[in-house]
């Protein structure tokens, strides 16, 4: 049953909350680069392991495509059951624009220089889930 205790709505609920609160504070936090430069930094045995513990995560644009997909696919795909996730779909997208442009400003490094073929997938695939939706919707 979807609305039991511990049905499929608390369910999608509770993996909403998690995405909107538990990804930022980890990227906020960035753990692993705050060991590189106060942990592993100062034991360094040369100048250039020193420096190598100083540099900045990469940004991967292939990573968050995939997360803005990955959401938009979950709210479309339970959008019935659960229409609230509409609402937390545009909190999760907003919170992700804030914080991918801070990280962007502050905290990564220039990505590589890539093509558009990652934007023409995305798109292939938003399409993709808009039909489903669709379908799902269908009454």
């Amino acid at each position: 049953d979807t609305l039991a205790d511990n049905g499929l709505i608390k369910s999608i609920m509770v993996l909403f909350i998690l995405e909107l609160s538990l990804k930022p504070v980890l990227q906020y936090l960035d753990i692993w680069g705050a060991l590189q430069r106060h942990f592993f930094a100062p034991r360094a045995t040369h100048q250039r392991k020193m420096n190598l513990c100083f540099q900045s995560s990469a940004y991967d644009i292939g990573e968050r495509s995939t997360n803005v997909t990955t959401i938009l696919f979950f709210t479309l795909y339970y959008a019935a059951i659960f229409p609230c996730g509409f609402i937390f779909a545009f909190v999760i997208f907003s919170q992700m624009y804030w914080s991918d442009k801070y990280s962007i400003l502050r905290q990564w490094r220039q990505g590589p220089k890539i093509g558009t073929s990652i934007a023409k997938m995305t798109n292939i695939f938003f399409l993709i889930t808009i039909a489903v939706y669709a379908i799902l919707t269908f009454n």
